[in-house]
């Protein structure tokens, strides 16, 4: 009858694997799940105008659109905006100028150069101490 015993404890010991099995599974699935309507709320409707919550509730953040609408403003026509790649399009578009770089660009040693030169422009401008008075069109 020792036999016996035995085999009752190993088939709990079975059935308790295959309960802490199932549960991980459960969880693991939720959390695909889970990133996948994160990742879908997040990336569904691309915007430049953004909001978020906070205690006092919705508040819309249009910084980008303001930006944009002031470089239109404030530029002249044939102005040559050096932005980070991926800000090009949305430049040319709401800005209505002309960008070095876009998303469009295929060269990337094009893109690499404007990396280089915006290092450089933060190593001068943390020299002056001072931004506000120099404007680069």
């Amino acid at each position: 009858m020792p036999h016996e015993q035995n085999k009752d404890e190993n088939s709990i010991g079975g059935n308790l694997r295959i309960i802490v099995l199932i549960a991980t599974l459960f969880i693991v699935l939720l959390f695909v799940v889970h990133c996948t309507w994160v990742t879908s709320n997040a990336y569904s409707s691309p915007s430049v105008v953004l909001a978020t919550y906070d205690q006092s509730g919705r508040q819309i953040l249009d910084d980008f659109r303001e930006a944009y609408f002031w470089l239109w403003q404030n530029t002249d026509d044939n102005a040559r905006i050096m932005s980070w790649w991926d800000y090009g399009y949305q430049i040319a578009g709401m800005g209505n100028r002309t960008t070095l770089v876009d998303n469009n660009t295929w060269n990337n040693s094009h893109i690499a150069l404007v990396s280089y030169d915006f290092r450089h422009l933060l190593a001068t401008f943390k020299k002056w101490k001072s931004i506000s008075t120099y404007h680069f069109y």
